[in-house]
């Protein structure tokens, strides 16, 4: 016999949370845009995850939490899109 369990561990109640699949390493410069190519080789690369400004996909730092299943807690960098 087995079993699938739950265990909550702990709660927040402000926390964003994103699929593990959106957070992905880039080398950004100090304007925050991405590097690529041999202006990328020797940058440390950071997290970031991906929101839509102005129809343009814009990267975000992120300071990764704990994971959560198939997310990621996100301590701090970026907040949810607003569509308006």
């Amino acid at each position: 016999m087995t079993a699938k369990v739950a265990i909550l561990t702990a709660t927040s109640e402000q926390a964003l949370t994103v699929p593990i699949q959106a957070v992905v390493k880039r080398a950004l410069g100090d304007d925050g845009k991405e590097l690529k190519g041999s202006s990328a080789k020797g940058i440390e690369k950071k997290d970031v995850v991906y929101r839509v400004e102005d129809d343009t996909a814009q990267a975000h730092t992120v300071t990764l939490a704990s994971r959560m299943s198939s997310r990621w807690r996100s301590r701090t960098g970026s907040r949810p899109a607003t569509r308006s």
